[in-house]
């Protein structure tokens, strides 16, 4: 959440919900722009590799998501695993677990996923992930590559848009950010 020019961040103690109030976190959380969020619609991909773009379209402009700054172990796995089956090839043994992966994926995320204001594809506003892996389970794959990559790496949006993750020096472990748009809690 922004503050207005020339006023002092004030002290959160909870998250605002539409539906309720929800616990403040333990631990430092970020309130991310999701205006970078895109789908295709008409993309083709052949053997892993796209060959038709399709349309882009941006659904989640103006709207944000409020994660935890951390990655679980679980997360890591998932995500390589998930990584794992990419390479593979679709009629392998075990490329049948991807469904599973994601679904894993789903439930790991909606412990960091705290808020959001997404409205879905309609323009109506989309019930709250927090504890809620079916209502991850509901998006897009490139809805959930998205979040998957705003939660995997907290980080500023210059470095985000750039594409590199964060350093593995100490000045990664409480990183503090400028941008008005994305600010650490």
């Amino acid at each position: 959440m922004t503050q207005p020019a020339g006023q002092e961040p004030q002290q959160q103690t909870a998250l605002e919900a539409p539906e309720a109030q929800l616990k403040a976190p333990k631990i430092p959380w970020e309130e991310i722009p999701s205006d970078d969020c895109v789908v295709h619609i008409g993309q083709v991909i052949e053997n892993g590799v796209v060959v038709h773009e399709g349309q882009a379209f941006y659904p989640h402009e103006g709207e944000s998501v409020t994660v935890l700054a951390l990655t679980t172990v679980a997360e890591i796995i998932v995500i390589g695993q998930l990584i794992t089956f990419a390479d593979q090839d679709p009629n392998a043994d075990g490329a049948a677990n991807v469904g599973e992966h994601f679904g894993q994926l789903c439930k790991v995320l909606s412990k960091r996923i705290i808020q959001w204001n997404w409205t879905d594809m309609m323009g109506e506003p989309m019930d709250q992930p927090r504890g809620r892996p079916d209502i991850l389970a509901g998006l897009t794959g490139e809805e959930l590559v998205y979040l998957t990559g705003l939660a995997a790496s907290p980080q500023s949006d210059e470095t985000r848009k750039n594409g590199s993750g964060p350093s593995v020096d100490s000045s990664s472990k409480a990183p503090t950010t400028t941008s008005p748009s994305r600010q650490r809690r």
